[in-house]
């Protein structure tokens, strides 16, 4: 009778890893590279909590930045998002991450690291978030710029 039973285990294990691993995100899943030019800002993306559609939200406390790129700077804008994952039909109330590049003198390309922090009606809440982003001068030299006659290859880290 087990070993009838196993290939079904095994065969069940599967097909719930299957569908259950899609729904999970990962760290970069769906965030596409966002450039910033030195002296600009970007929105990076909209922060909310909710459940079934309905905010818990009693304010924004603060986002952090756990691993960012040299001269970059992250707030929180806030005003009414759309809770797109979630599908919901309406605007909720929440913010929207916007991040600073100032005095950048150098491109660089990496992926910064952040937490955003709630304060919920069931208390302070915490969530963490990645995003791939470019910064580079706010006038990028042209290939035709360097001595040698062809471009300059990007810093590497």
């Amino acid at each position: 009778m087990r070993l009838r039973l196993a290939p079904v285990i095994a065969a069940w294990f599967c097909a719930t890893s299957v569908l259950a691993f899609p729904l999970m995100s990962s760290p970069q899943s769906g965030s596409e590279t966002i450039t910033i030019r030195s002296g600009e800002s970007a929105d990076i993306r909209a922060v909310y909590w909710i459940s079934d559609c309905t905010s818990h939200l009693r304010r924004l406390v603060g986002v952090e930045a756990l691993q960012s790129l040299p001269g970059l700077t992250l707030t929180i804008r806030e005003e009414q998002v759309y809770a797109s994952k979630q599908h919901c039909p309406t605007k909720v109330p929440g913010g929207t991450v916007v991040a600073h590049a100032a005095n950048i003198t150098l491109r660089e390309a990496g992926t910064i690291e952040f937490r955003v922090t709630y304060d919920t009606e069931d208390g302070y809440r915490q969530s963490l978030h990645h995003q791939p982003l470019i910064i580079e001068p706010a006038t990028a030299p042209s290939p035709s710029a360097s001595p040698s006659g062809s471009p300059s290859p990007l810093p590497t880290r």
